[in-house]
């Protein structure tokens, strides 16, 4: 009946199932099962033929019909119930029509062996359908789902979500398919209907494959459990591996069945490990051997070809963390002689009941008798009519509506809807709440569906996609092919010139498209062909019959420039960013955003893909380097301009579709947004969680600003440190005894270390920060030994004037100079410029210096600083000294700085 073979699907990264493969007789009673998410419902859809795979195929019985029932499915009707449900024998009007066009055919080719088959199971057919049963028939389905023969001729729009489910599992019944696919039929059905569907499938003589979360169902029905599970890709082996798998028996044999043979695989995998490690252990001591490491290098090829069994992994668990609550009551809802009323028909009345803190209650009913109204009478969404209903002392009381379909707001995503229910609530919590946004529109098809009315939307259900061919940037269109009651429909979509033929002459079309994208808005032209269903040609030959197609019209769209682009613009100029634009887009497109952005000053700037494929090697460099704006540019296009770009610059690419992916791998730093496409996303070095120039910008900003501090502090610790390693080794030499001792050579290193930590926030000369800067340790040790030595030749004029002193004295006076004189060094160093005049010090590098600086000088003079670093105090005239040198040494240091950037290195 149906056969599966190697059916994959992903969307976007997330994988939903691989190689799926399985066979589904007339009779087979199959329950579908898997934890949520794990393609249940995809499946039966791709069953159906109304979701697209990536991979695999599904191959159904000729003459076989076969009937789905979606988890929801929205029933808007102006029929009666019973009328409504008689149109599940349209198709036997159908195959009337059928029949007659065969007989047509017939007449023209009365000896097409295919036709006289064809119209010999029409025939069958009709001959088998009654229409006055069938009707018969209806009314016995209905009244056994739960309807009264008095309720058969009222509105369908009158019922609930529930009622609207049964009346289409009504209409499905009735076809009389050869096989069915239900999913969760009885998420709306009451204990008594559901009893009564129970019965119907298992005297039915069609089979079907179910899901269901109801055990019992599934004991009581199914003879086969198809189970869905990521898992289950680890433990078949690499040679069979796949997401599914097929039990025999009901579901209770299936839990048995899954236990024993995940716990045959663990036992296989410890055994295999062990036998593993034991070989091991023998590899590596025929390896010490010489004359056992050539067995031992086969021995270990023998284990590297060995196939690994993989133990599945644990499947992942939901924890939600409630936030705490305000105490309520005792008492949180009392109900008092309740009533309600819809027009003359009463739905329940003289409801009484009391509910205690921390009590759970069911509510059971038969479907229509009001749980529902009287959920929403106890939330405040309707109105109470007879009685009272009070909310006890701190209590909130919330409704999970029914029908979800209606409470939330379908054209905005699941965190759009979120944020709007919860404008409270941080972005982020609400995020890790709801996981991940992954059913979400382009902004292309958001901006679509946003311009049909909720009739357009209705109907679009009644289209099922038969194939998609993804966006082709040479030929510049996509394919879908459509089906729609008994007609194959081939809709083609993408840019003008890739489409235009039936209006190329048309000036004043023309005209419009011109005008439309000199405006920066996007045409589309909108293309197909039609086939009747019954001589269509099959699916890979309609998607290469795009000739002769009926034009269908064109859509113009903007896609505004964002307000913070102009800003992010300026600032990526200011900091010498070179910003190009590759593009798809049209010239007149892509013109005049550029001009609107102040990329260009003019359109005639804009090089197209053909100018730039029609130009030779040399220019196409040129090209690259000089022009700003690239439009109708293809794949490989990107990819030449990246590589020509690439010669002379670090290239980073942003972009966000499967035509960027080429362009994305050769940059030397690739981007794309959240929702960009799996390909791109998988080529990426950095995805975006904001859509926004202005990140980028300031992340390279931020970027080059922690780049040179970083910079500076390493040059001012390795010329401080070359300094003071020097001067204290030539002291050593000179005196008797040490410049310094080591807790306070510990102390100085510790002191002049803090306000280095203050070199994060400080400011950056905007000439360097224009400047693309590389680590070059040549010439950070070239500075390190300039003015290392100027370092060093000052703490030897104060050796040699305080070398007579007593060995306290001259340590503690070694210790405040070199303090000073390495404080003194951060605000020189800090700059490349004369630092009175370059951009100033952040304020808390300038509190830290100076605090540091007064300790220093002051800790001589405290209990602290005589007793346990034994420093004495210094006199009047030591200090006077100590500040000369120091003043001197900044003088020099500095004078040394400009000359070695100027002369040495090259640099002002």
């Amino acid at each position: 009946m149906i056969n599966a073979h190697n059916l994959c699907l992903s969307f976007g990264e997330q994988p939903i199932f691989k190689n799926v493969s399985f066979t589904c007789n007339p009779t087979d009673r199959i329950g579908l099962v898997g934890r949520n998410g794990s393609g249940k419902s995809t499946l039966l859809k791709a069953i159906a033929g109304k979701q697209a795979l990536d991979d695999g195929a599904i191959a159904v019985a000729k003459h076989a019909n076969i009937c789905y029932l979606p988890q929801e499915v929205v029933l808007q009707s102006t029929k009666s119930i019973l009328d409504e449900t008689y149109t599940a024998f349209e198709f036997v009007a159908r195959m009337k029509e059928k029949k007659d066009a065969l007989e047509n055919l017939l007449a023209e080719k009365p000896d097409n062996v295919g036709i006289l088959e064809e119209y010999a199971h029409v025939c069958s057919e009709l001959f088998e359908h009654d229409l006055d049963a069938l009707q018969a028939e209806a009314k016995k389905v209905l009244m056994g789902l739960g309807f009264k023969q008095s309720q058969l001729n009222e509105p369908v729009a009158s019922l609930s979500g529930g009622w609207k489910m049964r009346v289409v599992l009504a209409k499905l019944l009735l076809q009389k398919a050869d096989f069915y696919l239900f999913d969760e039929p009885t998420n709306h059905l009451d204990i008594v209907a559901q009893e009564w569907f129970l019965q119907f499938l298992k005297t039915a003589p069609f089979g079907f494959m179910i899901v269901c979360h109801d055990r019992y169902f599934l004991n009581e029905l199914c003879t086969l459990i198809f189970e869905l599970d990521p898992a289950l890709y680890y433990a078949l082996g690499s040679g069979e591996r796949s997401t599914a798998k097929m039990y025999a028996g009901n579901y209770t044999t299936y839990e048995i069945q899954k236990e024993h043979d995940l716990a045959l695989l663990e036992s296989a995998f410890k055994t295999q490990q062990k036998d593993i490690k034991q070989k091991m252990e023998t590899i590596d001591r025929f390896r010490a051997s010489a004359s056992k490491a050539k067995m031992a290098q086969s021995m270990l090829k023998a284990v590297e070809k060995i196939e690994r069994i993989e133990l599945p992994p644990k499947p992942s668990t939901i924890h939600f963390t409630f936030p705490p609550i305000v105490q309520p009551g005792k008492l949180v809802l009392t109900v008092r002689n309740v009533a309600q009323s819809f027009g003359t028909k009463q739905i329940f009345h003289n409801v009484h009941f009391e509910v205690e803190r921390g009590k759970k209650l069911a509510l059971i009913a038969p479907n229509g008798v009001g749980k529902t109204t009287l959920f929403n009478i106890i939330a405040g969404k309707l109105p109470v009519q007879t009685g009272t209903v009070e909310l006890g002392h701190n209590v909130k009381a919330v409704v999970f509506d029914q029908d979800q379909t209606a409470a939330l707001k379908l054209e905005k995503t699941v965190l759009e809807n979120l944020y709007e229910a919860h404008q409270t609530i941080h972005e982020q919590k609400i995020r890790s709440f709801a996981y991940a946004d992954n059913q979400t529109l382009n902004g292309f098809e958001k901006a679509l569906w946003n311009t049909l009315t909720q009739q357009e939307r209705t109907a679009l259900a009644d289209y099922t996609i038969l194939r998609e061919i993804p966006f082709d940037p040479i030929v510049r269109k996509n394919i879908t092919i459509l089906e729609h009651g008994q007609e194959v429909i081939l809709v083609i979509r993408g840019t003008v010139e890739g489409i235009l033929q039936i209006h190329a002459q048309d000036t004043a079309i023309q005209q419009w498209i011109v005008q439309q994208e000199q405006q920066a808005r996007r045409v589309l032209a909108i293309a197909k062909r039609i086939w009747p269903k019954a001589t269509a040609p099959t699916l890979p030959q309609i998607a290469t019959m795009t000739e002769n197609t009926e034009s269908v019209g064109f859509i113009s769209f903007t896609d505004p420039v964002k307000k913070t682009a102009p800003a992010a613009i300026n600032q990526a100029q200011e900091l010498g960013i070179v910003l190009k634009v590759l593009s798809g887009d049209s010239a007149d497109v892509c013109g005049a955003v550029a001009q609107e952005l102040g990329l260009i000053k003019d359109h005639t700037e804009v090089i197209t893909g053909a100018e730039f494929e029609s130009a030779s090697a040399t220019q196409q460099e040129q090209l690259a380097l000089t022009k700003t704006v690239f439009a109708r540019v293809t794949p490989k296009q990107k990819y030449d301009i990246i590589h020509y770009l690439q010669q002379h610059y670090l290239v980073g690419y942003l972009g966000d579709g499967i035509n960027d992916a080429p362009a994305l791998k050769a940059a030397h730093v690739s981007m794309v947004v959240n929702d960009a496409a799996a390909t791109a996303r998988q080529a990426a070095d950095i995805i975006m969680l904001k859509k926004n120039l202005a990140t980028i910008i300031d992340g390279v900003q931020e970027g080059r600003k922690t780049f040179l501090n970083t910079l500076k502090y390493i040059k001012i610790a390795t010329v401080s440190n070359f300094g003071n390693f020097y001067a204290l080794a030539i002291g050593s030499l000179i005196l008797d005894y040490l410049p310094m001792l080591p807790f306070q050579v510990l102390l100085e290193n510790l002191l002049t270390d803090l306000p280095m930590v203050a070199l994060a926030t400080d400011s950056n000369d905007k000439k360097e920060l224009r400047a693309f800067v590389r680590y070059n340790i040549k010439e950070i040790l070239l500075i390190s030994m300039v003015l290392g030595s100027v370092n060093s030749f000052f703490h030897g004029i104060m050796l040699m004037v305080f070398r007579t002193t007593e060995p306290a004295l001259l340590q503690t006076i070694w210790f405040t100079t070199s303090m000073l004189i390495d404080l003194l060094l951060i605000y020189s160093l800090r700059v490349k410029g004369f630092f009175l005049t370059s951009n100033s010090p952040s304020l808390s590098l300038v509190c830290l210096i100076t605090c540091i600086g007064a300790i220093a000088v002051g800790l001589p003079y405290t209990a602290f600083g005589q007793n346990t670093l034994l420093f004495v105090p210094l006199q009047s005239a030591h200090l006077l000294i100590i500040a000369a040198i120091a003043i001197t040494y900044l003088i020099c240091s500095e004078a040394a700085k400009l000359l070695y950037y100027r002369f040495i290195n090259g640099t002002r």
